[in-house]
């Protein structure tokens, strides 16, 4: 049997038991300290004076209410939710402000990650007195992303608010935004259009790579030879090819001449060279 209190006045067989000793029995008790003594150690201790106080992280979830918070080493808190209707359904929530009778006010959840940036929060959800609710990124040139995992475990990320303040949808996306029910921007599936411009015997030549994916490329034929596509134009089939003898400079310098192999990256072109320059090519496709 564990012995939980400790008494200055210790009675033998032939003591004379009074008033002044049993008062000092009462007055001189303190707790037993351990966990043979007056307490289980974990939860519950006693203190240098002999008193009963709680133990340094003695207070386990387990010790709260049914659907109270718990929490773990890892600096994580949960709040589990409670079947309140007995269909195996649970129900958890956090409010904040929950006492507002009368009057505004001002609700905010802080996160901190950088800890040279900003004492005070790098980031903050709040609703203030005006009733405007906000998602806040203080950290200098990071955005606000919403993003969501497809079926496939894969992160996809829909609007993005970069650092400059620019609202952006991602390359690959498909969003129909509506502003209240008359007009309406559907996006499709796009790739990054991308283009080069130079000039040849005076005369424009590059590529185009449109949104949509179309893709354009022109320039000079060289004669009986391949003609290579510019770099970053990137076909990923061959395109269909027209020439067009626009540099003769007179009705007797004119080319007879056709295309031959295409291929993603190049293609043959055979005809007779004019006095000027030579032939110009357009390449259509995607």
């Amino acid at each position: 049997m564990a012995t939980i209190l400790n008494t200055t006045q210790q009675y033998s067989a032939a003591d004379v038991v009074t008033h002044t000793n049993l008062n000092n029995i009462i007055g001189g008790i303190t707790f037993v300290s351990g966990s043979d003594g007056a307490t289980d150690d974990v939860s519950l201790e006693v203190n240098s004076g002999g008193s009963l106080q709680v133990k340094d992280e003695g207070i386990t979830p387990a010790k709260l209410s049914d659907g109270g918070p718990r929490w773990n080493s890892n600096g994580q808190f949960f709040i589990d939710g409670v079947d309140t209707n007995g269909d195996g359904d649970k129900t958890a929530g956090i409010e904040i402000n929950a006492n507002l009778t009368g009057g505004d006010g001002y609700a905010f959840i802080d996160f901190h990650s950088k800890s040279t940036t900003n004492s005070d929060y790098d980031a903050r959800i709040f609703q203030n007195s005006n009733g405007t609710f906000v998602l806040e990124n203080k950290t200098d040139g990071e955005p606000i992303r919403l993003q969501t995992t497809n079926s496939s475990g894969t992160t996809q990320t829909g609007l993005e608010l970069k650092g400059s303040g620019v609202s952006t949808l991602p390359n690959t996306t498909n969003a129909d935004i509506n502003s209240e029910g008359i007009k309406a921007i559907t996006t499709k599936e796009y790739v990054d259009g991308d283009s080069d411009f130079t000039t040849e015997n005076s005369q424009s030549a590059g590529y185009q790579v449109f949104p949509s994916g179309l893709k354009m490329a022109w320039g000079l034929c060289s004669p009986i030879a391949k003609v290579e596509f510019p770099t970053g134009v990137n076909f990923t089939v061959p395109p269909t090819i027209t020439t067009s003898p626009n540099e003769v400079n007179a009705y007797t310098n004119r080319w007879s001449g056709h295309v031959g192999n295409v291929t993603t990256t190049d293609f043959e072109y055979t005809g007779y060279y004019g006095l000027v320059g030579g032939p110009r090519y357009i390449a259509i496709g995607h």
